[in-house]
């Protein structure tokens, strides 16, 4: 059985607010250009997910991550 968290879809405000702290307006603007929205759209799950990588790792890791992994799925679908 899932955490119950898991179940919540919506983003709540003390995760986006702690997800907010924990990065700059910088980082959210270059998020919302490379995905075409900002984190109030995340979900629960995704933000945490991200809170729990940024603690881990780091800001930069994780947007270098993100970037990479962005860079394997366009060379994946490339002819």
């Amino acid at each position: 059985m899932g955490k119950p968290h898991s179940a919540r879809l919506a983003i709540t405000k003390p995760t986006l607010g702690q997800l907010r702290k924990s990065l700059d307006k910088d980082f959210e603007a270059w998020w919302q250009e490379q995905f075409g929205y900002d984190f109030s759209e995340l979900t629960e799950s995704e933000a945490r997910y991200i809170n729990k990588q940024i603690t881990r790792s780091g800001v930069d890791t994780v947007r270098d991550t993100i970037i990479a992994r962005r860079l394997e799925t366009v060379g994946h679908s490339s002819p």
